[in-house]
């Protein structure tokens, strides 16, 4: 593939990083930008230990047991025993947690149905599944590089 099609699209996802720190910062007004990402994982997930939580937001476990001792004394997360292995904990959204994230991401949506006043029904789920392919196929590459080549 030629490489000036290659820039294009980083300078697009560029565009799209920008376009998820704006909508992040208008859903922060309500809920930390963290807390956002988080609460997000654990309506997909369900129950989940907390280094798997981490794992999956690609940050230190000290960072995600931080951020979920904050969610937990709003009212948003509660722990429970995993019934696996009774010495572990699972953590999962409590009805408030799921409130919030739902008002959350209700604000989210009316901002973007109105930027998309103009998108067919079609382009919009395309642009979905291009994005979920480009991902899936990127996390393969991703794992196998080392993370000082991806710095240099």
């Amino acid at each position: 593939m030629e490489r000036v099609l290659i820039e294009g699209l980083m300078r697009a996802l560029q565009d799209v990083a920008i376009i998820r720190k704006d909508l992040v910062r208008f859903a922060a007004a309500t809920c930390p930008m963290s807390a956002l990402a988080l609460l997000s994982v654990l309506e997909r997930t369900g129950g989940i230990r907390v280094g798997a939580l981490a794992d999956l937001l690609h940050v230190d476990i000290s960072v995600t047991s931080r951020q979920l001792a904050q969610l937990e004394a709003s009212g948003f997360v509660a722990r429970k025993a995993d019934p696996e292995d009774r010495r572990a904990h699972l953590v999962d959204l409590t009805p408030s947690g799921q409130l919030e994230l739902e008002s959350v991401k209700a604000s989210v949506a009316d901002r973007f149905s109105h930027a998309l006043d103009g998108w067919s029904e079609t382009d919009v789920s395309e642009l979905t599944e291009r994005l979920r392919r480009l991902r899936s196929d990127l996390d393969p590459v991703v794992a196998r590089e080392p993370v000082a080549a991806a710095v240099r």
